[in-house]
């Protein structure tokens, strides 16, 4: 019961986070000169706390319940010395029992609310934060800052995988990127095509971010790792098939609180995961 109450309020200082990221974000709009920059950011910011902090409790309680059930299987496993390529060896299954070094990836990071939601809520875990767009990482790192995980975060200008170390792995891989097929994005309201179409072009189909995202998976997720996605309505059942195309063949497709299919969690079928991915299905 403690633990269980435990859990339940660090999932609520996430979502705390999640709309402190999103009230930052504002902040920094008011300054901006440009109007329609400072639309841009503001429909940026609405768009990715409206699932954020739902998909940071839940892939964060995965590992929460992972770890207490099963700290034997990770007790001697080696831990990494940071988010990027090192190969570091410790105690591990203690480190992770309390939170720590767990190495979590948000690629498209936006303004941090995912990244930064899950850091809050796993203290001691590390994050990168991946994004193509220099302002966005710009207002990740002023929102870590905010937050008080500043010393936890690390940033990489990069489209998908492209600069990430190839040996880096991570322990939680996640991302809300851009999902909207690229000849819908004309007829969207002009406030929402004001955002950077970068932002917005998810390509004929929707899913060209998924799959160039889920083609790095196998490679940059430990054995035992989660990937969490946000995807658009309609499109949770084509996201899963893409995970389980990379072997991570258990999958869920979870609602929102709206009752909407909007995250997608994916594990290895070996993995000690596993179990708890299926627990997210509704």
């Amino acid at each position: 019961m403690e633990k269980e109450v435990f859990w339940r309020k660090k999932a609520e200082e996430a979502k705390a986070a999640a709309e402190k990221v999103k009230a930052v974000s504002a902040e920094k709009m008011q300054t901006e000169t440009d109007p329609a920059k400072a639309a841009a950011w503001q429909m940026e910011a609405e768009a990715r706390e409206a699932v954020a902090a739902e998909t940071a409790e839940r892939a964060g309680l995965v590992f929460a319940g992972q770890q207490e059930s099963n700290e034997e299987n990770t007790a001697d496993r080696p831990a990494e010395d940071g988010p990027r390529d090192t190969a570091g060896s410790t105690d591990a299954g203690r480190e992770r029992a309390a939170g720590h070094t767990i190495d979590i990836l948000d690629i498209g990071v936006g303004s941090g609310a995912i990244l930064l939601s899950l850091l809050k809520l796993l203290p001691g875990s590390r994050g990168l934060a991946v994004d193509i767009s220099a302002e966005a990482l710009a207002v990740t790192k002023e929102n870590a800052r905010s937050l008080g995980v500043a010393d936890r975060t690390w940033f990489i200008q990069s489209d998908f995988w492209s600069r990430i170390p190839a040996k880096s792995q991570f322990e939680i891989v996640v991302s809300n990127p851009p999902y909207i097929p690229a000849q819908v994005i004309g007829t969207l309201a002009r406030d929402v095509q004001k955002e950077p179409r970068l932002a917005l072009d998810g390509g004929q189909d929707g899913l060209d971010a998924y799959r160039n995202i889920t083609a790095g998976m196998a490679q940059h997720i430990k054995p035992d790792g989660l990937a969490a996605f946000e995807v658009g309505i309609g499109q949770g059942e084509a996201v899963a098939a893409l995970c389980r195309e990379q072997g991570f063949s258990v999958t869920a497709v979870a609602k929102d609180y709206a009752g909407i299919d909007r995250m997608v969690f994916a594990a290895r079928p070996d993995s000690v995961k596993a179990e708890w991915v299926k627990k997210l299905q509704k």
